[in-house]
């Protein structure tokens, strides 16, 4: 991602001088947001891992363009609750890269948080390739990060906190949907 995004940088260097400075902003912020978490509280505010979406998100559009919609539907109210670090954008990252720009049309990501009887509920959705049964059923089982390096990560993460579960479920040219439910006690 470093490697493409600073070569993006600098090919609007020559096109876009404006919009080149504006995604060193991006990638100056999102750089500062994974560098500045306390590794030991191994949380961080849902503000903070959507604003380091939203930073990854425009440096993307910035390489693909009009093939990557990304939207929002977060209770405001949800901003300052604590979540295991880095378990969303991953997950962002995955929806575009193997979701959306395999799409030869793109699509749209949805990211989605709501609290629901004492739960808290983290949707990323999108609108790309799917997958097959046989490479869902690979990723709900894997057991080593040799395949689905992104996902594997997340939920592990998310399987080592006690209250919380992961769940992916996909349909072969219809999309993604990955959901993370978390007890309110634990957040």
């Amino acid at each position: 991602f470093i490697y493409n995004a600073i070569n993006t940088i600098v090919s609007f260097c020559y096109t876009d001088s404006e919009k080149a400075a504006k995604l060193l902003v991006n990638f100056s912020k999102y750089l500062r947001l994974i560098f500045d978490i306390d590794h030991k509280l191994i949380r961080v505010s849902l503000q903070r891992e959507i604003e380091m979406i939203k930073a990854y998100v425009e440096i993307e559009k910035a390489r693909f363009g009009e093939l990557i919609n990304v939207e929002y539907d977060i209770d405001p109210e949800l901003f300052s609750v604590e979540i295991p670090s880095f378990c969303i954008q991953p997950l962002v990252e995955n929806a575009i890269k193997h979701g959306l720009c395999k799409k030869g049309t793109g699509g749209t990501v949805l990211v989605s948080v709501k609290k629901d009887d004492g739960v808290f509920i983290i949707r990323v959705s999108d609108t790309g390739i799917g997958m097959s049964a046989e490479k869902l059923y690979k990723l709900r089982t894997i057991e080593s990060a040799n395949e689905g390096v992104g996902y594997f990560n997340v939920s592990r993460r998310i399987k080592s906190w006690k209250y919380a579960q992961i769940d992916i479920q996909s349909t072969e040219g219809e999309g993604t949907a990955i959901t993370i439910k978390m007890s309110e006690s634990m957040a």
